[in-house]
């Protein structure tokens, strides 16, 4: 979580609105599902919980040899029930984030693979929470103050 806090951080300064545990939380969940796919084969088998391991009787050695189709759906849908929902006056960048991370955590736990969706999908997504933008999103960011 130390990593989502800063770069919660760092988004925070560069779009201009104020850092919060939402937008940490929603970027731990995004660092974990961007690893996911890759990171089964890896040592650390992409951070999944080994009581997910245990539940579905499986070691390391299965999941990499891709026996934890109900497994990966689990543990999308335990992703899916973390992601907190972007506040509205979030910035316009993280909304869309959370959002799209959203929709792909539903088709890894629908068991649809790690693809992206649909692109009129992602379409349609975008121009939602687009219309939902409030006008304290849109002013330019607070001027940074000069270092000391």
């Amino acid at each position: 979580m130390p990593l989502a806090r800063a770069l919660a951080g760092v988004e925070a300064a560069v779009f201009g609105h104020a850092p919060g545990d939402d937008a940490a939380r929603a970027l731990a969940v995004h660092l974990r599902l961007q690893r996911l796919p890759q990171g089964l084969a890896a040592d650390d088998l992409a951070g999944v919980p080994m009581n997910l391991l245990a539940r579905h009787g499986l070691d390391a050695a299965k999941l990499q040899a891709g026996e934890g189709g109900a497994l990966l759906r689990d543990w999308a849908r335990e992703l899916r029930a973390r992601l907190p929902a972007p506040p509205s006056d979030a910035a316009l960048f993280r909304r869309l984030r959370t959002r799209f991370d959203h929709a792909r955590l539903g088709r890894i736990a629908a068991g649809r693979g790690f693809g992206p969706p649909p692109a009129p999908l992602t379409v349609l997504r975008a121009w939602q929470v687009a219309r939902t933008t409030r006008h304290a999103t849109l002013r330019p960011p607070a001027p940074v103050p000069p270092a000391p």
